[in-house]
């Protein structure tokens, strides 16, 4: 992957070779196969180059590339990892030799890693490295400008949801509640309905007066003034 000098050359890829060419730039190490298989699925759903070089370039491993590469437990794949971040190529027989039998010695990783940074080929190649770590930084930062441009969107979207919701929900509540008077009206006209049947019935007595409600008096002044007036003029009526 030594042909990659700057980002053009690397968004200039298709398909595996494309995510193969962004681990070794990027992490300095070829694609595990879960990534592999995530990242050209990205690519098949039509997620940009530029996306998905961004979010290589921000994954905890790339933030934490030092790091990860002393964690990195078999010598012989940290020495081909430190080939690809440091000189941007796949150690040669010599050097990989070379190199594993140190760190199988006994060597230091990081006395490794400042041998290699500091040879002719490591040297000679920095001025495309730190363009292209300058050019990544970049993109870096145009994606997640757009991505907070999509986020707030995004955001906003959700706020608009569970305002929904929550209207749903009281316009469920209105509906029950609403629900429940209705039944209670008409419950209470029922028992309306069934005192003025009774009292309409011919064991109702009729004094000399007029007539005699049957219902009794602690229930009739339960009634409203208008209901007690249309009981009473419709008991009239029909004991006319």
């Amino acid at each position: 992957m030594s042909d990659i000098q700057i980002l053009d050359d690397l968004l200039q890829r298709h398909g595996s070779d494309f995510i193969h060419a962004a681990y070794f730039a990027i992490l300095g190490r070829a694609p595990d196969p879960e990534g592999l298989r995530y990242y050209l699925g990205r690519l098949s759903a039509g997620y940009g180059k530029r996306s998905i070089v961004a979010q290589i370039a921000r994954s905890p491993e790339r933030l934490q590339r030092s790091r990860y590469l002393l964690s990195i437990p078999d010598d012989a794949a940290f020495v081909t990892a430190a080939y690809h971040a440091l000189l941007g190529r796949a150690p040669d027989p010599d050097g990989f030799q070379h190199y594993t039998d140190f760190l199988r010695q006994g060597g230091d990783r990081r006395t490794m890693l400042d041998d290699v940074a500091a040879s002719p080929e490591a040297q000679a190649r920095a001025p495309k490295q730190a363009r292209f770590e300058a050019e990544l930084a970049a993109l870096v930062e145009e994606e997640k400008k757009a991505c907070h441009w999509f986020w707030r969107w995004f955001a906003r979207g959700e706020r608009l949801e569970r305002q929904l919701h929550r209207l749903e929900t009281e316009l469920g509540r209105l509906a029950q509640a609403t629900a429940a008077t209705c039944a209670d009206i008409k419950a209470r006209l029922l028992h309306l309905e069934a005192r003025l049947e009774q009292s309409l019935s011919p064991e109702a007595s009729v004094t000399a007066d007029g007539p005699s409600p049957s219902v009794p008096p602690q229930h009739l002044a339960s009634l409203s003034p208008n209901a007690q007036r249309i009981y009473r003029y419709l008991l009239a009526a029909a004991n006319r």
